[in-house]
């Protein structure tokens, strides 16, 4: 059992480390995409956000043929859930920071509807997936 759990630590461990570099990888996106507005790229952008955007609901754990596993249920515990939770108010929080920023910049230096919807996207996962990381890496110090 105690493999089990030193297992599941190693694996929760990992996914904060990853989720931080999806975290990166979703800002350089889109300060990339800033100003273009390709049909191709913007679909690309959404399944990438899309994918991302999963990580964060937990449905990597919802079976796929292992649902009961305990590896599985070590890692979906409780306390992940109510890390998901809280990373999920973060990201609230801080998007709605953002969007009325970027309302008050509007004021002065006009930004097009779909640069203002990327930045709040990538604004609402980066923050939830950062927030989410530092909670799962500072349970387990």
């Amino acid at each position: 059992m105690d493999k089990i759990v030193e297992r599941a630590e190693t694996k929760s461990q990992n996914r904060a480390y990853l989720l931080l570099l999806l975290a990166l990888v979703l800002v350089v996106n889109v300060v990339f995409l800033f100003g273009t507005n390709q049909g191709s790229r913007q679909i690309l952008w959404l399944a990438m956000n899309g994918l991302v955007a999963l990580n964060l609901t937990g449905f990597p754990f919802w079976g796929f043929g292992r649902r009961g596993s305990r590896l599985c249920l070590i890692l979906n515990d409780e306390t992940t859930q109510l890390f998901r939770l809280k990373s999920f108010m973060t990201g609230f929080w801080i998007t709605l920071g953002v969007a009325i920023f970027l309302m008050l910049v509007m004021l002065y230096q006009p930004i097009s509807g779909i640069d203002v919807s990327r930045i709040l996207i990538t604004t609402a996962l980066v923050s939830a997936l950062v927030s989410y990381s530092v909670f799962e890496l500072r349970a387990y110090r």
